[in-house]
């Protein structure tokens, strides 16, 4: 993990496991690890660097504290992988509505036709 893309070294905020708390609602702390995909995720223009996993195995409330020697941007996202599995059902259903559309237009343009050729 290093600084990339970045105009100088004091403006890159990097972070590892060490750097990073995640606690549950009973104040039990869960295992943070640095990610192999460092290289992976991006936003935009902006390079993550310093990227630390951890896994929330049952919904409710935690608390994330981070340690950060510089003022930085921090984002806290599901891997891509699993954003677009949850957008799957999403995706299906603008793909099923736009094949209803398509076979609604070519129905009625043929009913169209056929009234035509009747009078």
């Amino acid at each position: 993990m290093g600084p990339y893309d970045c105009y100088s070294v004091a403006k890159c905020a990097t972070i590892g496991p060490s750097d990073v708390s995640v606690k549950n609602s009973s104040g039990i702390r869960l295992a943070v690890y640095e990610d192999s995909s460092v290289g992976i995720i991006t936003d935009g223009r902006l390079h993550l660097l310093g990227v630390v996993k951890f896994e929330v195995h049952k919904s409710g409330a935690y608390v994330i504290t981070i340690h950060s020697s510089t003022s930085a941007v921090f984002v806290i996202a599901m891997p891509p992988v699993q954003e677009a599995s949850a957008l799957a059902g999403w995706i299906a259903g603008a793909i099923i509505g736009l094949l209803l559309t398509v076979i609604s237009l070519v129905g009625a343009l043929i009913a169209r036709g056929r009234r035509r050729i009747n009078f």
